[in-house]
């Protein structure tokens, strides 16, 4: 029925006392007669008790009914016939035949069944009261629905009042819905039949090309159009059935209200599609996005056209007629290009934009090995015999020589419809161009420099220069850095520590300085060379690579200054108390042969119920976070609370375990992170809740409020925990 917080926690020997309101159950599977209020105290078994099955204690009840509405629908009253889609008035009365006032909101639904039988029968109507019946009390509603525009047959009003059973009425809930004996009956009202009564197509036509298209439509229904405005939609097609298959032309809009026996020409002017040639119809549907409601003539909107002699028009034929390229030209420089594109075909080209591609090629096919050097956008319409040239100037690769051949492919992405002749678009010049090696760049790494000794840290300094020929045509690359035991890198065997990016051309004669520091790996040790390659990714072009890779004079000699943590003292109490705190002492020193290298770790105060830590036993008593680095030599000292857990009770062994996330890289000092055991006796003085004393009215109404007084009391050894719930 309800739960309550206990006020306070509870010592051995104390009580409490509380009185609570709360509601008598008001449903109607609950029936009067006697029953029992159960209080019962820790329901949620929050509290640990040395006897966990006295909480519950009882006081008895007589529990009466008391008077409830109950609401009856009757007198409806409905017209004896109506029309599709237009509004009536019903009204009913609701009657409270009980013993107590109706107050609230409750809905009344209408519904009309086509069999005077209540059940699966179609909502109309929704409708709210607000206010009170008394009983004997009455009210008459009246209200307005709209009949569905395509119902048609006999039906009967179906009035159900208190729908969701906003009003309770016990037993009586099932006499809300009453059904009118009187027939409605509904009649169709009339609705439009649009149909294309005549299609008028041209008897010829020519592909890609404009025509007109006329149509008559006419209202051959029983009522005028409801809308004012619908679609009438054209198809081209190679049968007189509208399908899938078929290409849709346009739409032409109809702007008025037609009535029966009215008829509007419309047209529409439409482009044909592309390579298309025989005998087609043109088909018009009337109405097609159903606009208009024709209720049972929806099914003859489409008309069909005398059939049309469609000629395909003569199509355009784009040919490269001319290239001419320049018998030499360096390799990374620019070399100018000229081709003519003539229309060779009997038809101008409907599309006024096409992109021409340039390759570079080493034979005289065009296929998936040349280079793309450019583009060129045609942007106007070519007629038949005539033609356009373009000059351009083209970057050429870098690093390349030899003999090439230039080829130019007009209309590349198919923008044109040249119908059979997609195949010849394509030109070169006979003559192939020599292309000499332009003398590249030269990188190499002439200095790189490294400390003797190195721990946490390694930084080195190195310089790059140019000593080609040319300035690098990149402006940006990479360069890495390894450590390697031998004089000799090996991409396979040696460290790589890390990656540069350079940004900016590097022009003959220059160089670059740069500074770059790593962290070095844990547990790492020895003496090492220190390499820096420029241009490690290969971008930028070269001849000679081999002189991109330097080394430093001497080795470094890696020693790591590790850090050691041990926990140099730790104390607590001999004994505790389950679920209460105590007081934890302990000092963490460092003393490896260098600092912890990382500001924060972690600290735990672990209880284990044997010797042994990190088995499963053990039970996480506090974390605890250190800040700040520890030079080698020094130390801190942590004073804490942690509290005992209620469930443990016995002999315990405590450990301190600092940086116990292995934050600090400690090498092979890992392993003497942890105190010594430190010995604990964990006793515990568990409760004894119970409910002494419960006492209620004699009687209580169903759905009133009514006064429990209870008592609790704490007759264990030890204290709550917990603020328990009744």
């Amino acid at each position: 029925m309800s739960t309550h917080s206990a006020p306070s926690t509870l010592a051995s020997t104390s009580t409490y006392n509380q009185s609570v309101e709360v509601t008598l159950p008001l449903k109607s599977a609950v029936t009067a007669g006697t029953y029992y209020i159960l209080a019962q105290t820790d329901n949620l078994g929050q509290q640990v008790e040395s006897e966990e099955n006295n909480n519950l204690n009882f006081a008895q009840i007589e529990l009466v009914v008391p008077p409830l509405p109950d609401i009856i629908v009757s007198d409806i009253t409905a017209p004896v016939e109506a029309f599709s889609g237009q509004e009536i008035i019903l009204s009913w009365t609701l009657t409270n035949r009980g013993e107590a006032d109706a107050t609230g909101t409750w809905t009344d639904l209408i519904f009309l069944s086509e069999d005077r039988e209540v059940g699966e029968d179609e909502l109309y109507g929704s409708f709210t009261f607000n206010g009170t019946l008394k009983p004997g009390e009455s009210i008459t509603r009246q209200q307005v629905i709209t009949l569905p525009i395509d119902l048609e047959g006999n039906r009967y009003v179906v009035v159900s009042t208190d729908t969701s059973n906003q009003i309770f009425e016990y037993r009586s809930e099932d006499n809300n819905t009453t059904i009118n004996s009187q027939i409605l009956e509904v009649k169709l009202s009339p609705f439009p039949n649009l149909q294309v009564e005549e299609v008028i197509a041209p008897p010829t036509a020519f592909s890609s090309q404009e025509t007109v298209v006329e149509w008559i439509v006419t209202n051959v229904g029983t009522g005028a159009t409801s809308s004012p405005t619908w679609q009438d939609k054209v198809w081209l097609s190679k049968d007189q059935t509208l399908d899938s298959t078929d290409t849709f032309l346009g739409e032409a809009s109809n702007i008025s209200y037609l009535g029966v026996g009215d008829s509007y020409r419309n047209s529409l002017t439409v482009t044909l599609p592309q390579g298309i040639d025989g005998n087609y119809y043109f088909l018009v549907q009337t109405d097609a996005g159903n606009q208009v409601l024709e209720l049972n003539g929806e099914g003859d909107n489409l008309g069909i056209g005398s059939v049309t002699d469609i000629e395909l028009t003569p199509p355009p034929n784009l040919q490269v007629t001319n290239l001419a390229a320049p018998a030499q030209g360096f390799s990374g420089e620019n070399i100018s290009l000229s081709w003519t594109v003539t229309n060779s075909g009997e038809g101008e080209t409907a599309e006024n934009r096409w992109t021409d591609i340039v390759y570079m090629s080493t034979d005289e096919t065009l296929d998936e090995d040349d280079v793309v050097l450019g583009t060129a956008n045609r942007n106007s319409k070519l007629n038949a015999g005539d033609n356009y040239t373009v000059t351009r100037n083209f970057a050429l690769p870098v690093g390349v020589s030899g003999e090439f051949y230039f080829i130019v492919q007009t209309d590349a992405n198919n923008q044109v419809f040249e119908h059979a002749f997609d195949g010849d678009n394509s030109g070169f010049d006979a003559t192939p161009t020599t292309i000499n090696l332009t003398p590249p760049p030269d990188l190499e790494v002439e200095v790189v420099v490294a400390p003797t000794t190195a721990s946490r840290n390694l930084t080195i300094t190195y310089r790059v220069a140019n000593l080609g020929a040319t300035a690098t045509p990149n402006t940006r690359w990479e360069d890495s850095f390894y450590l390697s035991t031998d004089s000799e890198l090996d991409l396979g065997e040696d460290l790589l520590l890390g990656n540069r990016n350079h940004g900016g051309s590097l022009n003959i004669g220059n160089n670059y300085e740069g500074t770059a520091t790593f962290t070095l790996p844990h547990g790492l040790t020895g003496e090492y060379y220190v390499f820096a390659t420029t241009d490690n990714r290969g971008e930028v072009f070269e001849l000679d690579k081999s002189n991109n890779t330097g080394v430093s004079a001497e080795k470094v000699t890696i020693s790591p200054l590790t850090a050691d943590l041990v926990v140099q003292s730790a104390s607590l109490p001999t004994t505790a108390e389950a679920g209460k705190g105590i007081l934890v002492e302990w000092s963490v020193a460092n003393s490896g042969i260098g600092d912890t290298g990382v500001e924060t770790w972690t600290d735990r105060v672990i209880a284990s119920g044997d010797a042994i830590l990190g088995n499963e036993d053990d039970v996480s008593l506090g974390s605890f976070t250190h800040r700040g680095v520890l030079d080698m030599g020094e130390s801190y000292s942590r004073r804490e609370i942690v509290t005992i857990p209620f469930s443990l009770v016995g002999s315990y062994n405590l450990f301190v375990v600092t940086d116990s996330r292995n934050q600090v890289y400690e090498g092979a000092e890992e392993n003497n992170n942890s105190s010594e055991p430190l010995p604990l006796e964990v006793t515990r003085s568990t409760p004894d809740l119970q409910v002494t004393a419960v006492s209620a009215p004699v009687t209580g109404a169903s759905g009133e409020l009514f006064t429990v007084s209870y008592t609790v009391s704490n007759l264990g050894t030890g204290s709550t925990f917990h603020k328990c719930m009744v």
